[in-house]
């Protein structure tokens, strides 16, 4: 009998032909066994290789991540208390500054020259006290707003040392050559520290907040 037009996958009988054996499968060679074989090898050594790979651990919480939470912070929670307080704190730091230069700008002789270093600090000394006291106290309370993000950020750790140095400075050897009415050589290289210390400063803000 001819058989025409069928075709039957590996491995199924044709009913039609009595003494017909089926196809063999890819399994029922030895080579199908041997490819099977490895297979399962190859699957099972990727398995343990991943398994073998460490996991990463959680990294442990910082102080300042346990200490503040940026989310739970009113300044970030509400339109307007963090405009709010960094108005007060560039326009206090602004005061501080500027009283500190009007001093400086006398020494190196360049402004004001009726009256004497002397009388102008005295004159500016609780402005610049009083802007310098509100400035810190409100870059606090911004600091609280992202912990984190201002430490480990190397313009703001500058602004902080230079400003430490700068106010030690100025309630120190500045005040000290400003109320003894100094020479112009010696009152200039004062007021030129000063000022470089407080323009420094200044420029470490910008670049924090445009970075």
């Amino acid at each position: 009998m001819k058989l025409t037009g069928a075709k039957f996958a590996p491995g199924v009988r044709d009913s039609r032909l009595p003494n017909h054996r089926p196809t063999s499968g890819p399994m029922e060679s030895p080579a199908g066994w041997l490819r099977f074989v490895i297979a399962c090898s190859v699957a099972r050594a990727s398995a343990n290789a991943c398994s073998l790979v460490p996991r990463a651990e959680p990294r442990p919480k910082t102080v300042l991540q346990n200490a503040f939470d940026p989310t739970t912070n009113p300044l970030n929670n509400n339109e307007w208390a963090f405009p709010l307080f960094e108005c007060i704190h560039i326009a206090m730091f602004a005061m501080s500054v500027g009283t500190i230069a009007i001093v400086d700008f006398r020494m190196l002789g360049l402004a004001m020259r009726r009256q004497t270093v002397c009388q102008l600090l005295k004159g500016t000394w609780l402005w610049t006290t009083a802007g310098l006291v509100i400035a810190i106290a409100s870059g606090l309370v911004i600091f609280t707003t992202d912990p984190l993000r201002y430490y480990y950020n190397w313009s703001f750790r500058y602004k902080c040392i230079a400003l430490t140095l700068a106010v030690i400075y100025n309630y120190t050897i500045h005040r000290k050559v400003a109320l003894s009415n100094p020479s112009p050589f010696v009152g200039g290289l004062v007021a030129g520290v000063s000022l470089l210390l407080w323009i420094s400063i200044v420029f470490a803000g910008l670049f924090y907040a445009f970075t």
